[in-house]
């Protein structure tokens, strides 16, 4: 299972940089300001925002702590072990 993960990393890869690469070719301005815009930090903050309100409303307080501790764990897990 691990080897079929693992041979499959490279073909997203692969895949990822052609269709980054094509939207970069267009040489769109609509394209070009959407990417700008999405690449920003304080443009995600209002989706986390209700994101958090969205799980706060539906679920307890302690439910919710135990899922942003995990996705803090599983975040930097990925920043830590993520290839140089």
């Amino acid at each position: 299972m691990i080897t079929l993960l693992t041979g499959l990393l490279p073909i997203l890869q692969a895949t990822d940089d052609a269709v980054l690469l094509k939207v970069n070719s267009l040489h769109n301005t609509y394209f070009d300001s959407v990417m700008w815009l999405i690449s920003g930090k304080i443009i995600w903050v209002p989706m986390y925002l209700s994101l958090l309100f969205v799980l706060l409303k539906n679920y307890s307080y302690s439910q919710v702590l135990k899922f942003l501790l995990a996705m803090g764990i599983v975040f930097f897990f990925t920043d830590y072990f993520r290839p140089k």
